[in-house]
């Protein structure tokens, strides 16, 4: 069994952004409580180190109004916060990190300029994920979000469109959608706002999954860009496993396979990468050593020996 990683795998910038500023927020300040308002990224793994060391963690406005005051520091997730929660955070007096990827924020700049423009926004991506919820708020209110050739079907134009994408979206499955939004108005402007990280890694994984036998790729089973990641997988194997952390892997049903390539959605940590790669090379040089000794007592049986 050979192991291969993909060339981008794990964390992306805007993931890197909001470890850093955590991890300094729970070293450096002194006297006051440390929270996230939601989950920072979508990674369970990660979220339960941060809070064990001290991370505490908002699931509602409600909630923050309850807990904040002026001694408490809150780190705004990487998906970015509504425009309202962001307005009601500050009403509690906490200090306000702002963790928002900054993709995400160069986004709602240029379609804000949009707006002003006289453009209306529609966002091809899931209307219910955090960073389109978040996104559409800073937007004029006809804002739409296109999920299907449904939902283009349906839609009609109020004024001169500006089509943007979830940063997470294939390229692929944008391009359709686009394509077919721009019958409903010939002078749509397209921006496929697709992080760059997003484009790189479903990039690296298409190529490498031509070339093994069997694709893992581990992520947070509510991270958008590593389902993707799977769904590119799949289009060139259906030997592709989809796992959290090290212990969702079946490393029995792997053995059959000879080249496996391995990738991780943008919010994994570089840990729990490390922790699936090196399993299963031990495995692999466990494997090949059982089957040295297995050939060694046919040639030599027990009873000669």
């Amino acid at each position: 069994m050979k192991v291969i990683l993909a060339d981008k795998a794990g964390f992306c910038f805007g993931v890197k952004n909001i470890d850093e500023k955590t991890q300094e927020a729970l070293k450096e300040v002194d006297n006051k409580a440390v929270f996230s308002y939601g989950q920072l990224v979508h990674n369970n793994q990660y979220i339960e180190r941060r809070k064990s060391e001290g991370l505490q963690e908002l699931d509602s406005m409600e909630d923050a109004k309850e807990k904040l005051d002026e001694n408490a520091v809150v780190i705004l997730r990487a998906h970015g916060v509504t425009k309202e929660e962001r307005e009601g955070l500050l009403e509690t007096g906490a200090t306000l990190v702002d963790g928002t990827c900054p993709v995400l924020l160069g986004i709602y700049k240029l379609a804000k300029k949009q707006n002003e423009e006289g453009k209306q926004i529609v966002i091809i991506g899931d209307p219910d994920h955090p960073e389109i919820v978040a996104m559409k708020s800073y937007f004029d209110e006809d804002t739409v979000v296109i999920q299907s050739e449904e939902d283009v079907e349906a839609f009609q134009p109020s004024r001169p469109t500006f089509i943007i994408s979830q940063t997470t979206n294939r390229r692929d499955y944008f391009n359709r959608l686009a394509e077919l939004l721009v019958a409903k108005d010939e002078g749509a402007v397209i921006r496929p706002t697709i992080c760059n990280a997003t484009k790189e890694r479903q990039e690296a994984v298409d190529e490498l999954s031509k070339e093994v036998d069997a694709m893992i790729v581990i992520g947070g089973q509510q991270s958008s860009n590593t389902e993707k990641l799977a769904q590119v997988a799949k289009n060139n194997t259906e030997n592709t496993f989809k796992i959290e952390e090290l212990s969702d892997l079946v490393l029995q049903t792997l053995a059959k396979y000879d080249r496996i390539g391995v990738t991780a959605g943008a919010s994994t940590p570089d840990w729990i990468i490390e922790e699936v790669v090196t399993e299963m090379d031990n495995f692999s040089n466990e494997e090949f050593m059982e089957q040295i000794e297995d050939s060694m007592v046919k040639i030599y049986p027990k009873d000669i020996v």
